[in-house]
């Protein structure tokens, strides 16, 4: 399966004290491939991840999605919360032309 889109929740990037270690090397290793820009992308967009936030940037052929979608989570990290970040975060990914997507989403603290 090509993977077109990784969608992310979290508060911002990198709030690693707040995600799982999985979503955390992820993100690092994404951020790598991307020349350590990933953060300055997010903090030039100031993209800080609150709730019903999403940044999309583009991989420019450099992983094999196209695009990462940041989705924020806000400061309250529930279930309802969860659920409404992945799911603004899977409709921006729709409204992209996206047909695929992974989805990861760190632990609450």
């Amino acid at each position: 399966m090509e993977m077109r889109v990784l969608i992310f929740n979290g508060e911002s990037y990198p709030d690693e004290g707040r995600q799982s270690e999985l979503v955390a090397r992820t993100l690092e290793a994404i951020d790598a491939s991307l020349d350590g820009q990933l953060g300055q992308l997010a903090s030039d967009a100031r993209f800080v991840g609150k709730l019903n936030s999403t940044l999309t940037v583009p991989t420019l052929g450099r992983l094999p999605s196209k695009r990462i979608i940041l989705s924020g989570l806000g400061g309250n990290a529930t279930p309802e919360a969860i659920r409404r970040s992945v799911g603004l975060g899977v409709r921006v990914a729709r409204d992209v032309g996206s047909r695929t997507v992974a989805v990861a989403v760190g632990e609450q603290p």
